[in-house]
């Protein structure tokens, strides 16, 4: 069994309690290009964007640990205890899958493939699956049977969501924990932890606070 899980870091995050709750602060790692809205920083941006997120899902009755933005930079979210594995949901065939499977780039699939990373970077690349994680008694059958059903409803939550927006979501990777009485989406929702594109143009906004495309995720996905 492997004894310590070390979390990989998906951004720049200082986490400091507060009470019953954690304040994620949004370290400030750059400047985007300058524009009207009140969104003058990257840090600003994530969290204001991961926060919309949340309560978006909230909506669907989906549970997470956050509680409410903080202020411009940060958010106030519920103290859990980690599950030491993320979960991948890729919608579309990406160019790795392409070469492997001989299926064209971009290809929508017919249903999502669910795969399973452990969070500590030492084990990133070994495959695993449900069997790993209950084997290995990070969780209970009984509770990954929950975890796989609310990643595939908060998948086709988020799906629905950017297709509205004429946007395609190919890759969202979600983090769980639990509190004291179920288990919660966690981390964050932020660009940092999805993929995605313009079915007209193929163009994917990835999060990069150097690249002014990334200005569209904002302004076309949240509308800030």
């Amino acid at each position: 069994m492997i004894k310590e899980m070390l979390p990989k870091q998906l951004d720049e995050r200082t986490i400091t309690e507060s009470g019953k709750y954690l304040i994620y602060e949004f370290d400030q790692v750059g400047e985007l290009p300058k524009r009207k809205s009140k969104t003058p920083t990257v840090f600003a941006a994530k969290n204001l964007i991961s926060s919309y997120l949340f309560e978006y899902i909230k909506g669907f009755h989906v549970p997470t640990h956050f509680v409410e933005r903080e202020s411009e930079s940060s958010m106030k979210v519920k103290k859990t205890s980690e599950i030491p594995f993320e979960v991948v949901m890729r919608n579309t065939v990406s160019e790795n899958f392409s070469k492997t499977y001989n299926v064209e780039v971009g290809t929508e699939l017919v249903s999502p493939i669910m795969d399973f990373k452990f969070t500590d970077e030492r084990y990133s690349d070994q495959f695993i699956n449900e069997s790993y994680i209950c084997s290995f008694g990070y969780i209970q059958p009984e509770e990954m049977k929950i975890l796989v059903k609310q990643a595939g409803k908060i998948n086709a939550v988020m799906k629905s969501f950017f297709t509205r927006r004429n946007l395609r979501l190919d890759k969202l990777t979600l983090r769980f924990a639990r509190t004291t009485s179920n288990i919660v989406l966690a981390s964050e929702l932020s660009p940092d932890t999805m993929v995605v594109s313009d079915p007209e143009n193929s163009r994917k906004f990835r999060f990069d606070f150097n690249e002014n495309y990334c200005l569209a995720f904002y302004e076309r996905a949240i509308g800030f």
